[in-house]
């Protein structure tokens, strides 16, 4: 009889573990949107780069010709709320500064640094 009971809730204990993953409360995002990604064609030093107002910095570090696909490698992005942003960026000679606007369900704003 106890291995008859322990088998009963044994199973239960499955089954109650498997439903509760059937309805997730945090679906999985795959559809990112109000993307900046900042990128440079430019052969010196990595870039630094600073959105004011304490909305991020990054670093670029890779060389690339055109605009490289959203969130590539060696690029800096960042997902921000829609608004007007400006940025500088150095990497120790050149000095960009301007500004950005991200639009409601932008998929990604892409910011050229070049020479």
């Amino acid at each position: 009889m106890k291995k008859f009971i322990l088998k009963t809730v044994l199973i239960l204990a499955v089954c109650f573990s498997f439903s509760s993953c059937e309805d997730s409360e945090d679906p999985v995002e795959t559809n990112i949107t109000n993307r900046v990604m900042f990128w440079s064609d430019f052969q010196g030093p990595p870039i630094s780069v600073t959105i004011e107002g304490g909305n991020g910095s990054g670093t670029i570090t890779a060389i690339n010709s055109s605009a490289p696909e959203c969130g590539s490698s060696g690029n800096f992005t960042k997902i921000l709320s829609p608004g007007t942003y400006s940025y500088s960026a150095r990497d120790g000679n050149l000095v960009w500064n301007s500004s950005f606007t991200i639009r409601e369900s932008t998929s990604c704003t892409t910011i050229g640094l070049t020479d």
